[in-house]
């Protein structure tokens, strides 16, 4: 149990700083698979931010560990130079404060 706890935990921190935005979504970034993630996906697009992404439909395990790891229970998630910084709903409140999370 402990040696798949880490190679999760491997895998996990390799996708997440693999670009200084990574998000993990619902479906890919042509094809969106829910409302919240098509919001975020506009908005990280219209901020000409690139950004790396991973569908989490696509892999059960990866979804249960994005959610322990990031102690995040929803996504899709965002993180910046491999930190979370929430979800959809937190973002789009940044930007409405003028203030978004990515730079």
């Amino acid at each position: 149990v402990v040696i798949v706890r880490c190679v999760q935990e491997t895998v996990f921190n390799k996708r997440v700083t693999s670009s200084p935005v990574f998000l993990f979504i619902k479906g890919l970034p042509e094809e969106p698979k829910c409302k919240f993630t098509s919001q975020l996906l506009q908005m990280v697009e219209e901020q000409k931010v690139e950004f790396k992404s991973f569908d989490i439909l696509s892999d059960e395990k990866m979804r249960e560990w994005g959610r322990f790891y990031s102690n995040w229970p929803t996504y899709p998630q965002l993180y910046i130079n491999g930190k979370i910084v929430g979800g959809c709903l937190l973002y789009t409140s940044d930007a409405a404060d003028d203030t978004p999370g990515v730079d």
